[in-house]
């Protein structure tokens, strides 16, 4: 997985692209491979880049969607999915770009700012940078 990210002066993300590849086995159904990929390439970056809770006293301190961001169509990025073709037996395509989207989001704001995240959500960082 890799991504393009930019990041202006005063510190705003925009995620540009992501492109993903995965030997998953054979496919079935391209078209719900291809959907299982990019909705876990859009769950990740939402969880790294936005999602936060936070506890008061034990008690969640967000009670519901208009107080805890999610990634929005406007934000999202464009998914590029490639399948390497192979005869490995058949795995879950909705888990395996999970993980792996924040390391590259992480790595990809590096290569643009010189600055490393060490907290998330990305959103809480200060990516500012001249």
């Amino acid at each position: 997985m890799v991504a393009h990210v930019a990041v202006a002066n005063d510190g705003v993300l925009q995620v540009k692209e992501v492109t993903t590849v995965a030997d998953v086995g054979p496919i079935v159904n391209l078209s719900g491979a291809e959907n299982q990929m990019e909705g876990s390439v859009i769950d990740g970056l939402g969880a790294v880049w936005l999602q936060e809770m936070t506890y008061d006293e034990g008690k969640a301190v967000q009670s519901n969607f208009h107080d805890f961001p999610l990634l929005r169509i406007n934000a999202a990025p464009r998914v590029t999915v490639h399948f390497i073709q192979s005869e490995n037996p058949p795995t879950g395509l909705g888990e395996p770009p999970y993980p792996v989207v924040p390391p590259v989001i992480c790595n990809a704001i590096f290569a643009a700012t010189g600055k490393r995240i060490r907290q998330w959500p990305i959103t809480k960082a200060d990516l500012q940078w001249s």
